[in-house]
Parts: structure tokens; sequence; C-alpha cells
């Protein structure tokens, strides 16, 4: 048999064969036929001979009684049966790791057939039969039969997984077939794992870029163990995720031409159709001199072969290519090819990115279309990609340019102008070269039709991306549709004044400039006048992302934010500029601050005296533009403008009109101001007005509270003796066992009366000690009613021989009910209302907690509930005392008191106290 290897390993595959066949027929017992076969399947993989290395497959696991049948729903029954077998097993991804290789050669032998079978189904597109073949090495591995030939088979185990949507399992198998190729280096059973991993999983979490490295990795694994023809597939990846991301499309070629070279040197069949697929499909269609590719004769190759994976990836390629170029009738009909093809396909990157082309290529052609029509269409499409693109990087860019592709099929072309920018945005970040490009066009098409600004800067970004990744034809097709187009999109030179020419006033659009100025005169409420003069800034500057700084008492603030897309954000807490980590160049800021003078730079980084600063080169500024905000002499603001994009965005004109506009904000701003001063001014003489009244309120409520609980108190204490003379003369026993638990409720009632006089009794310096345990138990006494009615429960976690504390009982208890009250008016919207009182001892204190599982409390109020007066309850539902009150009892006996809060999960008010 080792003569047999030798040869294949040579690449002399038909001398291997029949050797192979002589082995075959005078082999002596089944296990010797059952080996031979596994030889001559391996023999036939390699020629690409895959209908016949299945048969020879199936052949030889008949011998183990294992076969698999030809019926896909059979296949797919028997599959279901062995998978549910599988789980039941529970951690069998550490069981496998660790397992120890099997010396038994039938076991080897049955696994060797595994090993070249699993890559043939997926090259055949059989997926039922493929699914059940991993599921039969993954148990067999299980019950003892292990060795790094089955690697391939745990790849195929997540790929199946994942198709279910159970994408954690998918990725322990993907994992585990990834530690076993480090585990094994330089194996065939490694080969094959790392050519499983490329293929089939690592598109759901990785980057391109990486996909691109472990493909390296797998060829070179297989070049060093003698696995050519793993080696060989291991190309296939290789070149789609180059196309993926776009990044230099002559990579894609180099690569492709170098698995031609290397498939035909060694008689890898296969091999060499996946990169004529790629050569046909995608190289030759972006080229500038590009001529059809005939691909008749070679497709009926592939079908005779039934390499559906060269096919389905030729008519993938082919479509995006088309769509890229504007053909979209063309890229129409290759998209719906490759259908036919989809099950050779079974969820790889083609398949993936299928998706996405199918979508945006629906949305160009037929044109015409409704939107309720579309929408059916690419909504179950559109699901698909948005779990996908969950899962990892990939797909990320290419779901930002589908949803600006459909703002612009609903004509929102705001939106899209929008959604395009946060797509190029997105594709920069992930070096999607050739997809940034397409994007900038897009961009620069929408600005036109909706006549939203200058559409020559995106074409000239786009042409430069164009040639940056080499995308020749784009390039060229870009050129003469726009001639006029800056082949390097430099910074565009400023327009020049004619000779004779009035150069009084720049070429503003003085109706959108008059329009603005009156839309910011009118507005007096500072919130809503901040965000129109974001919003008018940033449509007419063309800027990417806009702060607006104020200067508050010698420092700046950041009082709002705008990005292109994205909701203006107004800061009701004035963010400091040196406490907060922004996307701001603070030496840019410092400059104008100081100098008073505005800042414009066409390319940050590459010109100006601010290129070398370090914040420079780390936010990647390019265009940026910073305007010092004047009143009367006094400087108020900076307006702060960037746009990381492109270079030469704010031109003379749109420099123009935002200087302008920034002379109407300032006066706008300070007018708004005072009016804001005024009414916070007015607020809060009502709010003290409302306060004095409140506490008159609280006043006459303490008296009165106090005279009813001792006007209750005297008659009480008259039918208490009443009732025990009665129960102490009584001799029916039902009688006695009457009065006896009246007298019990009357005890309850003069208790819940005690701790009313408890609770409203003050003295001017709190003293005395206390024990916890006793005070949480008079105040829950006092409450039991209010927290029965609001059926709380109540748990309490304390010990009874804690320490007293240096806090008098009366001072707790009010501590307490004002925080037992808050926990139940932060319960009513509750399904399972709770509060927990914990007390234990924490750095030689005694903390006392009181948690609740209601609303909880907004972070930015969290900082105010301390303050007198302050209270997030309705009007006539709190004072606004309650935790004032308390800090102040908690303090003055030596503790601090603390919240603790995430809104929507609940509250917990945490008290220490210092031992006795």
């Amino acid at each position: 048999m080792d003569n047999e290897k030798l040869q294949l390993m040579c690449g002399r595959y038909e001398k291997s064969e029949v050797l192979l066949n002589h082995l075959i027929e005078h082999a002596v017992s089944d296990l010797d036929k059952a080996e031979a076969l596994a030889e001559q399947t391996t023999s036939l993989s390699s020629f690409g001979n895959f209908n016949k290395a299945i048969a020879t497959a199936n052949r030889g696991l008949a011998y183990f009684d294992k076969s698999i049948p030809e019926q896909p729903e059979t296949a797919r029954q028997r599959m279901l049966a062995l998978m549910a077998e599988i789980e039941q097993q529970g951690d069998v991804w550490t069981t496998i790791l660790h397992m120890p290789f099997t010396q038994d050669r039938k076991s080897k032998i049955e696994l060797a057939f595994y090993s070249e079978l699993i890559p043939d189904l997926y090259m055949s597109g059989l997926v039922p039969q493929l699914y059940l073949s991993a599921a039969q090495s993954t148990v067999h591995c299980l019950q003892g039969g292990m060795d790094e030939s089955v690697i391939y088979s745990f790849s195929i185990m997540g790929l199946n997984l994942g198709e279910q949507g159970k994408f954690e399992q998918a990725f322990l198998y993907q994992d585990l077939a990834h530690d076993l190729c480090a585990k094994h280096p330089n194996t065939f059973g490694a080969t094959r794992g790392m050519n499983g991993i490329v293929w089939c999983n690592m598109h759901s979490r990785s980057h391109p870029a990486e996909i691109v490295d472990y493909c390296h990795k797998a060829i070179q694994c297989g070049k060093n163990c003698g696995d050519l023809y793993n080696a060989g597939l291991s190309y296939g990846p290789l070149m789609w995720n180059l196309q993926v991301q776009g990044k230099n499309l002559h990579l894609v070629e180099e690569a492709a031409e170098e698995c031609l070279h290397f498939s035909r040197k060694n008689q890898l069949s296969f091999s060499v159709g996946l990169a004529e697929a790629v050569l046909a499909g995608w190289v030759a269609p972006m080229k500038a001199d590009y001529q059809p590719v005939n691909m008749a004769e070679t497709l009926a190759r592939w079908e005779a072969d039934n390499y559906v994976s060269a096919s389905g990836s030729y008519f993938a390629l082919l479509g995006f290519a088309q769509h890229y170029l504007g053909d979209y009738a063309a890229a129409a009909v290759s998209l719906q090819t490759v259908e036919r093809y989809l099950h050779g396909l079974t969820d790889n990157v083609l398949k993936r990115l299928w998706y996405v082309f199918r979508i945006v290529n629906r949305l160009r052609w037929p044109e015409g279309a409704d939107w309720p029509t579309l929408e059916a269409e690419i909504a179950p499409l559109l699901t698909e990609l948005e779990t996908w693109a969950r899962l990892g990087p990939l797909l990320k860019p290419f779901l930002a340019f589908i949803h600006a592709e459909i703002a612009r099929a609903q004509n929102q072309m705001r939106d899209a102008r929008n959604l395009y920018l946060d797509a190029i945005a997105i594709a920069q970040a992930q070096n999607y070269d050739l997809l940034t490009g397409h994007l900038y066009e897009a961009l620069a098409e929408v600005l036109t039709d909706g006549k939203l600004g200058d559409a020559e800067l995106y074409y000239g970004a786009a042409r430069r991306m164009y040639r940056g990744c080499r995308a020749d034809r784009k390039s060229a097709l870009l050129q003469q549709r726009h001639p006029d187009t800056a082949p390097d999109n430099t910074v565009r030179a400023e327009k020049t004044v004619a000779p004779g020419a009035s150069a009084t006033l720049p070429n503003l659009d003085f109706n959108y400039l008059i329009k603005s100025a009156l839309a910011l005169s009118a507005e007096v409420d500072l919130n809503r006048l901040m965000q129109k003069i974001m919003s008018v800034v940033l449509e007419s500057s063309g800027a990417q992302h806009g702060y607006l700084l104020i200067k508050e008492a010698d420092e700046l603030v950041i009082a709002t934010e705008s990005h292109a897309g994205k909701r203006h954000i107004v800061n009701r807490r004035h963010l400091n500029l040196n406490q907060t980590r922004s996307n701001i160049s603070r030496a840019i800021v410092n400059y104008v601050l100081r100098t008073r003078k505005k800042v414009l730079l066409h390319d940050a980084m590459a010109e100006g005296e601010f290129q070398n600063t370090p914040e420079v080169q780390a936010l990647k500024l390019r265009s940026l533009l910073c305007l010092p905000i004047i009143k009367q002499n006094e400087l108020i603001g900076l307006l702060y403008l960037e746009n990381r994009l492109s270079a030469g965005v704010f031109t003379a004109e749109k420099t123009d009109m935002t200087e302008l506009l920034t002379a109407q904000a300032a006066i706008s701003l300070e007018n708004a101001r005072l009016l804001e001063q005024t009414r916070l001014a007015y607020t809060k003489l009502q709010e003290n007005q409302e306060h004095m009244l409140q506490m008159e309120k609280l006043s006459a409520l303490g008296t009165l509270v106090g005279g009813v609980a001792h006007e209750i108190n005297n008659p009480l204490m008259g039918v208490m003796n009443f009732v025990e003379f009665a129960a102490d003369r009584s001799t029916d026993a039902k009688s006695k066992e009457v009065l006896d638990q009246a007298l019990q409720q009357i005890h309850r009632i003069k208790k819940i009366v005690s701790n009313m006089l408890l609770f409203i009794h003050t003295r001017s310096v709190p003293s005395g000690n206390c024990r916890i345990t006793e005070v949480i138990r008079q105040s829950l006494l006092l409450l039991e009613g209010e927290l029965s009615k609001g059926g709380i429960a109540v748990e309490v976690d304390a010990a009874d021989d804690l320490p007293a504390i240096r806090c008098s009982a009366d001072s707790l208890q009010q501590i307490l009910v004002n925080l037992i009250i808050n926990a139940r008016d932060a319960l009513t919207d509750s399904s399972q209302p709770q509060i927990k009182i914990i007390v234990r001892p924490v750095e030689e204190m005694l903390e006392l907690s009181v948690t609740d599982n209601g609303s909880g409390i907004p972070q930015d109020v969290q900082s105010k509930i301390f303050d007198p007066f302050f209270t997030t309850k309705p009007p006539g539902k709190g004072t606004g005392l309650g935790l004032s009150v308390i800090r102040r009892l908690v303090q003055d006996v030596g503790g601090n008191v603390q919240v603790e809060s995430i809104y929507g999960h609940g509250c917990c008010m945490r008290l220490r106290f210092l031992p006795v």
C-alpha cells in the first residue's frame, strides 16, 4: 500500500489507480478490500472524479454497514437521529479534544473513508448525505475511533448546526476543529480540517483578511505534508475572501493564477475549475479591456463532473461584477442562475454575498417596481443577512450598503445620503476599498438626483478608491460618465473670479441662507436652537461630524454634537471638553480659543501646522473647519466641523455660508440663553413657593398625626382593659378564644399607634444606640398593611447577634420607613414586587441595604436624589425631602449613604453605621 501512496503524493494518479485495482482484486479479507477501496477513494478524489469517489467510498462503508443512502430524505432522517444521540452526550467537544488516537486497523479504515467522502459530498452539493457522513464520523470518534483524519467532520458539524441557527454549538465545533489542527500540524488531517474551516466556518465570525491569512496556512500545511488535493481546495476561499474585501483586485488575479498553475502541475482538476471560475467570473470583467470569456464548454465539463461549487462560484462572481459595473439586467440573470448551484455553496462566503447582491440588484432592476412589492421580495433575504451580520464583521459593510440602497429605492434621498455616509465609514474601517469606492459613487448619484449638494467631491473620492484597489474598469467607466472628475481627487482648486467680474460676494445660495437665518432667529428654546444650528450647519457645509462648544465659566463645554445620519445629541449636562474623551482635536480648539481665528484645513493629516499633532493622526482627520462664535466682541463658543471621509470638503462657498450662519447663530444663542436664564429663575421662584407651602402642610400633618395618635390611644386602653376583664372571667371556651384573638388585634393596634408616635417624635440632636434588627421589625409592623395591599414580598437577612449601632431607634425608624415607602412606590408596575433588607458587617461598620426590583433610577438624576425638594414622583406623591433627611440623619451619626441603580433593573440604597 505504501507504493500506491507514494505514486499518489508524487501526482502520478493513473499509476496509483492501476496498483490499487490490482490490490482490490487480490485482497484476501473484507478488511483488506475495504482498505484498498479507501486508498482508491483518495486517488479518485485527487483526480477530481467525485462521482466515482463517492460510489467507491460507499462500497467500502458497506463493509461496516454504514453506507450513505442516495435518497436525501432517508439520509436526513438518519442524520437527525445521530445528531440527537450526540447532543445527549453533553460536552463532546472537550471529550474529543483530549481523546487519544485509535490504533485499531478497522476503525482507522472507516475514518479514512469519511476523510475523503465528506469533502467530495460538499463539492458535489449532496448536502443531506454530507451532514449524515459528518454525524456518522463524529459518533464513530466518540466511540473511540479517533484520529487526525476526522477533523474535517467537525467543521461540517459546525456548518450543519449553523444552517439550523444553532450558532453557539456551531462555533464550538469550529473551535474544536481549529484546536485539533493546531495540535496536529502538517498532517493530512490538519490540512483537511483547515480546508473545512475556511470553506464552511470562518466567515461567520472573522474578517476576510483573517480568513485569507488562515488559507495561506492551510495551503502551506498541505504542501508540507503532501496533501496537495486539499491544499488546492483552500485556494477557493483565499480567492473569494480577497474579492470580498476588494482591497486590491490584482491580488485576486495573482491568487487565481497561482492556484491554476499549482493545480495543473499536480493534476487537481477541481481546483483548476475554482481558479477558472474566478478568472472568468470576476477578474476578466473588472479589467478595462474586458472581452467576455466563452464558458459554454467549461460549464458543460463541470456539469458532467458534478463540479457544482465551481459552476456556482462562477455565476455568483459574474453577478457581483455585473452589478458593480451597473449592468443590472445581466446581473439579475447571473444571480438567478446561481440558484441551480446553491447546494454546492452550502453557507459559504459566496452564498452569503449572493444574498447581498440579490437584494441590491433587485432594488435597481427592473425599474419602476412599487415599494411594497420590493419589500415582500427582499424581506426574507434581509432577515437572514441581519442574523449573519450579528455574528461577525464580514457582512456589516454590505448590510449598511443595503440599508442605504433601500432608502434610495424609497426616494428618501436625505436619509439615503446619511446612510451612504454611514456605510462608507463602516466600509473604510474594514478596509473594503472596492465597496467604499462604489458607495462614494452611489452617494454622489443621490446628491445629484436629490439636489442635496456637491456631488463632484464624492465622484472624485470614488475614482481615488478605484485607482487604489486597481478596479480599472470601474475607474474607466466613472471617467466616461463624469469626465470632469479630478483623477486623483487632490484638494480642489478654489474657483477663480473671471476678469472684470464682481468679487464683492461669494457665489452663495442666498435663498437657503435667508431661510436658515430666519429659522434660527425665530427659535427661542435653547435646546431646540442648538439642534437647529447643528442641522443647518451640517447640511450647508457637507460636514460628517459637528460639535457646538459653549464657553461656561472660562471653560469650554460640549453643548451639542451632531453626526451625519444620526439624531442630534443635546448634552443637558454640558460635558467639559478637558474631562471627557471626545473625538475633537484639542490643539485646534485651543488655537481658535486663543487667537479667535478660524482654522480651515483641506487635509489635516497631510498639510498645515497641525498635521503632526498626535490627535490629528490618531483621529485620521481630513477636512476640518473650526470657527469662533463671537457676539459683541465676546467669544461665546466654537463651531467644530470635520469630514474624515474626504479631503477638500469645506470649499470657499461652503465656508463663507457657514461663517454667515455662525454669525446669526451667535445672536440667536445669546438671546436664547438670556430667555433660558429668565425662565429658570422664574421656575425656581415657583418651586420655592411650592416647597414652602409643602413644608407648612407637613408641619400641620405632623401635628394632626400626633393628635390623632393620642386621641386613639386613650380610648384604646379602655377597650383593652374591658376585653381583658371579660376574657379573665369567661368560662366558655369558644368565647374565651374569640376574646383572646380580639385582645391580640388590640395589642397590634396599640403597637402601631406607639410606632406612629415614635415616628413623629423629633430631637434637635440625634443620640442613643439601637439594634438594627429590632427597628426593622418595628418598621415592617408599621407598614405591614401598605405592603400587603401592594402584594409586596419582603425578605429580611439580618442576624440577631449583630452589635448595636450609634443611632437612635426613632432616627433609624424614620430612615427605614422612608426607604421602604420609596421602594413600595417604585414597585407599582412590577409583576413580582420584592424588597430585600440585608444587614452585614463591612469594613468595621454595619451596612444596611434596602433593595427593590422596581424600575430603578435614571443615571442622569442619581446625583440629584439627595438634594432637598428633588423628587421623581408626580405632584402630590412626594415632597422631595425624604432622602435629604435620610442623608442628614445618617451623616449626623458618623455614617454614610449611597445609591446603586441601573435604570430598568431596580435600586439598592446602602447605609453604613458605626457599631457601638
